[in-house]
């Protein structure tokens, strides 16, 4: 953890902490979101600037984009704690839950590490910024960010996605989960696994029934049937 030090003028610091105390938050809180913001403006600032700048170069650019996040898409798909995996699982999941997804709504559930640490990410924003845009360094793009701040996948990467929606939306770990021998996850168990930091989960056949609940966290992807006559 780093600490900073800000001067400001005395009325405002009070009136700063009578506001803390209305809406019930820290000033670490007010101040990380405030930060947080300022970097989300800078980094969407200056992709807007590199689109002004190569606008003579559109066409090759838009390709570019559409064919990296593509290349990465399956990657991303099966990697679960890669930063893209988690904000377009993250997107999804609001986006089922929702009309529309904000960039405030999409920056509070990745920041949000109690109630969603499957897509828990300390970076995000700039991480999101890295995916409205196409760079050496960028991870590709995949969102677009409209003037009302309202996020939607780029036209060009939705086939893309909704091909690998499944992986993003249903983790081998998640409650509904079938892997390819058909066996569905019926959820932890809560007992200790025989792998390392693993627990056992139970899953049943979806072609004859059979329960078993020995399966490590880390098999649920390739476990099959326990019963030696079901095909």
């Amino acid at each position: 953890m780093t600490t900073i030090s800000i001067s400001t003028d005395e009325k405002l610091y009070k009136d700063f902490e009578m506001a803390l105390q209305l809406n019930s938050e820290t000033k670490d809180e007010v101040i990380n979101t405030m930060i947080r913001d300022y970097i989300s403006r800078t980094f969407s600032r200056i992709a807007s600037s590199y689109k002004m700048e190569n606008s003579f170069n559109s066409d090759i650019v838009g390709n570019n984009a559409s064919e990296k996040a593509t290349r990465k898409m399956h990657l991303w798909a099966k990697k679960t704690t890669q930063v893209p995996h988690k904000i377009i699982r993250a997107f999804l999941q609001l986006k089922k839950e929702n009309d529309i997804v904000t960039y405030d709504m999409l920056a509070t559930r990745c920041n949000d590490q109690s109630n969603h640490p499957d897509v828990y990410i300390p970076t995000f924003s700039s991480n999101f910024t890295q995916m409205k845009f196409d760079s050496e360094k960028s991870h590709g793009k995949v969102f677009e960010l409209d003037d009302n701040n309202v996020v939607s996948l780029w036209n060009k990467i939705e086939p893309c996605i909704e091909q690998y929606k499944k992986a993003f939306i249903l983790h081998t770990t998640d409650v509904g989960y079938i892997n390819n021998n058909k066996l569905k996850n019926l959820g932890c168990t809560g007992k200790e696994g025989t792998d390392h930091l693993q627990y056992f989960y139970k899953m049943q056949c979806q072609k004859c029934g059979a329960i078993r609940d020995d399966v490590n966290g880390t098999n649920i992807y390739e476990a099959k049937c326990s019963n030696p006559n079901c095909k």
